[in-house]
């Protein structure tokens, strides 16, 4: 990425177990200076959307899974008994491993674009675990990060 580009984030949020694609429409710095900069990011908890850019959910697709699933787990125990209970766990992890990766937009079905290794990575929930990762490992905390945990450290709920 030359630094004027603009980052990307696959954004993890913990409110709803859901995914995110933010399109930051900002630089490397210019992004870290936005978030390093915040003190409470409960504004974000309950939904991303309100971030800067643009934010888009996207969900894993599982075309054709299930149905593998079922097929697994109707020749185990509750099933025609073939297979033992970890025979089926081992057949279901197989083909989570197996089945590509693939992500789509919740709001039209339609693909979204494969994880780019420029992207960065991100995860929004409470004060004390909310955080950005770049691409290449580093962990961007916000403003407000460190006295979240102390207050998290000495018996006080964090809160959005």
């Amino acid at each position: 990425m030359t630094p004027q580009e603009t980052v990307t984030v696959l954004l993890d949020e913990e409110y709803g177990y859901r995914t995110w694609i933010w399109e930051t429409g900002m630089t490397p710095s210019d992004l870290e200076a936005w978030w390093s900069s915040k003190e409470h990011l409960g504004a974000y908890f309950f939904t991303p959307t309100g971030l800067p850019g643009d934010v888009k959910r996207v969900d894993e697709d599982l075309t054709g899974l299930d149905a593998k699933w079922n097929a697994v787990l109707d020749r185990g125990p509750d099933g025609s008994g073939e297979i033992t209970e970890d025979e089926v766990q081992k057949q279901i992890a197989a083909l989570c491993r197996n089945h590509p990766f693939k992500l789509t937009y919740t709001d039209t079905g339609e693909p979204a674009p494969e994880k780019q290794p420029d992207w960065w990575t991100g995860h929004i929930h409470i004060e004390d675990d909310s955080h950005l990762k770049t691409n290449d490992g580093r962990i961007i905390v916000h403003a407000g990060y460190e006295s979240a945990v102390k207050e998290r450290e000495h018996g006080s709920s964090a809160s959005p």
